[in-house]
Order: structure tokens, then C-alpha cells, then sequence
């Protein structure tokens, strides 16, 4: 039985209802990051990629089929499909496949991939904009303080005034309602913005019509949670780090279940809680499938080290949940 995953990374312009305005050295990243997804496979499947790229060398992968192109032709002939992200174009070369067979019993986290049904794609979308998940992270008491949209560069201007970017002194970053990898943000500080800057925040505004705006905190350590939402199931994995660049663009997954040696039991309990709230919200929403949290600690102007347990919602496979998969017993994915 011929399966088809689909690496969709760049599915956030999609479920926004804009072009992927990419160039084609980000379309080649992408590809390349999501030849891991071939760590869901088994033989004889198919991975199609947005454009050609070599597997990566780094790690061992199970041998696909890699294919390219129009997506629906790379689906002819599969059984099942399973997406990064699904999305309208997902659910819609699905349509047109034969009914699938009966699911089986999942022996693994994997295998419920696989054989769980796809969320609707409308709320994959809901579940997926920042402010959704900015209200999640709020019911719970974790929303970064001062946190909010806005339409205009005034709006902005005007929030950074009244000091909503106090919390990282003065620094911020604007962020597109559905974007993901460091892609589609902008960053200042201060309410001065400089030419470049508000020539990139008026472009962002024109194509989303909003952005989240939230205060730059000097992190000191960036940390994700992968979990799974089977029905009434949920699965949660421990954390794992994340090694971040200076542009808070994720370049490594580290799994180290050994968290206790970079997090204390506190942070511990309390990342578990913001993990469990997100799969409740998302639940309520009618999200079922694979989910991933991102968080921090901070340290604030006050010299005070903080933690930010819950900063972003990924309502889809994330690559903490490729690095389990790759290392069970504990490694690092390179993604970028």
C-alpha cells in the first residue's frame, strides 16, 4: 500500500490566504528541511517536496520515493496521505483518492499519524493564527505582557509609546497572523522605526492586514514541546531544546529527555501544563493530529530570569516531532 507524505513547510501562506512570496534559495531550505519527513515512512511510500533537494546527509532515513511537481499527480495511486500541514489543497487531492481501507489498531505515536483522520482544514487555519494562540497562552497566564495586533503602523507606533514593548526593553518584533520558520516578521526598538523597517512592516500589513506585535526578550534558552491529539487521547513528549539564532529562527532540535539538567522542576511542571491547556484549546476547536508549543526564558529588564512556557501554537507537524522519531535515545536534527 503506497502512502504519500507531503512537505508542505510553507503551508502558513496558504492557511493565510496569500502567496507564498518565497525566493527560490528559501524554496530550496525548504525542501531540504523537509526530506526529513522521510523518518514517517516505511517502504514503498512517496515524499513529495515543493522543489528538488538532495536527502539529507546528516542522519539515516528510511528509502521514499521522492517526488515533485503537481501534487495531485504525486498522489495518484496513494492510499493514505499525511501532510506537514493540512490545508484546502490537501483535503482536496484527498477527495479525489479511493476511500481508504479500515484503519488498524496504531501501535505507535506514528502510526496514529497515519491512521487518525485529518483535521478540517478551516480549523487547522483558526487553530494555526497567532491569535489564537495568544489567547490560549492568556486563559492560562503565560501571554507575554503587552502582547497584541495591529492594523497600522500608527497602531504600533502608538503601543511602543505607551510602553507595550517594556518587557524587552523597548525591543519588539511584528509577526504575520500565519507564519512560521523567523519568515514574514519585522523587528525594531523603540517607537523611531527606521525607513527599512517601516517599508517592510507596510509590505507585511498590505498582504495580512494585521500583525501581532510582542516584546524582544534576551532569551537565554528556547525549548519546544511535540505532542499528539488522538480523540480524547492526548500525547505529550518531554521538551526538547532549541538552538535559536540571533533572528529567533530555529537551526537544531535537540532531544535531551534528560531535562532536569536545563530545566528546573518548576519549569518542568509548568511547560507540561501549558502543553496540556494548548491540546484542551485545540480540542475544543475540533483540531485533532500531530501539535507543537514553543517557549523560552527570558531574562528581563529588571535582571530577573522569567520563563515564557507557551509563545507559540504549531496546530501540525513540527520538527520536534521529526527529531523524536530520527532519535528516540536523544540527538540533534540540524534544520537549517
Amino acid at each position: 500500500m503506497t502512502r504519500l507524505l507531503v512537505a508542505n513547510l510553507a503551508a502558513e501562506a496558504s492557511l493565510g490566504g496569500v502567496d507564498a512570496r518565497l525566493p527560490e534559495a528559501v524554496w530550496q531550505r525548504i525542501a531540504g528541511a523537509g526530506a526529513y519527513l522521510a523518518v514517517l515512512a516505511r517502504p514503498g511510500d512517496r515524499l513529495w517536496l515543493p522543489r528538488r533537494a538532495a536527502m539529507p546527509a546528516a542522519v539515516t532515513l528510511p528509502a521514499v520515493d521522492v517526488v515533485f511537481g503537481d501534487l495531485a499527480v504525486a498522489a495518484r495511486g496513494a492510499a493514505r496521505i499525511l501532510a506537514w500541514c493540512e490545508t484546502a489543497e490537501i483535503a482536496a487531492v484527498r477527495s479525489a483518492l479511493p476511500a481508504a481501507g479500515s484503519s488498524v489498531a496504531a501501535r505507535g505515536w506514528i502510526d496514529a499519524l497515519w491512521t487518525m483522520a485529518p483535521p478540517p482544514p478551516a480549523v487547522v487555519a483558526r487553530c494555526n493564527h497567532r491569535r489564537f494562540g495568544l489567547k490560549v497562552a492568556d486563559d492560562g497566564g503565560w501571554a507575554l505582557a503587552g502582547t497584541t495586533a495591529v492594523t497600522t503602523i500608527a497602531e504600533l507606533e502608538a503601543w511602543v509609546a505607551a510602553g507595550g514593548a517594556r518587557l524587552g526593553g523597548g525591543a519588539w518584533v511584528a509577526k504575520a497572523p500565519q507564519s512560521c520558520a523567523g519568515r514574514d516578521r519585522a523587528r525594531g526598538s523603540g517607537a523611531a522605526i527606521p525607513a527599512d523597517v517601516a517599508t517592510r512592516l507596510a509590505r507585511l500589513l498590505s498582504r495580512h492586514r494585521e500583525l501581532l506585535v510582542e516584546p524582544w526578550c534576551q532569551r537565554t534558552l528556547d525549548f519546544g514541546v511535540a505532542g499528539l491529539i488522538e480523540g480524547d487521547r492526548v500525547r505529550v513528549f518531554a521538551p526538547h531544546r532549541q538552538e535559536v539564532d540571533g533572528r529567533g529562527t530555529a537551526r537544531a532540535i535537540v532531544i535531551d529527555d534528560d531535562s532536569a539538567t536545563w530545566l528546573s522542576s518548576r519549569e518542568i511542571a509548568i511547560i507540561d501544563a501549558a502543553a496540556h491547556h494548548t491540546a484542551t484549546a485545540l480540542s475544543a476547536a475540533g483540531f485533532r493530529g500531530a501539535f507543537g508549543i514553543d517557549g523560552f526564558r527570558y531574562i528581563d529588564p529588571a535582571g530577573i530570569a522569567r520563563l515564557c512556557p507557551l509563545l507559540e501554537i504549531n496546530a501540525r507537524l513540527t520538527f520536534g516531532h521529526l527529531a523524536r522519531a530520527l532519535f528516540p535515545g536523544g540527538g540533534t536534527l540540524p534544520i537549517a
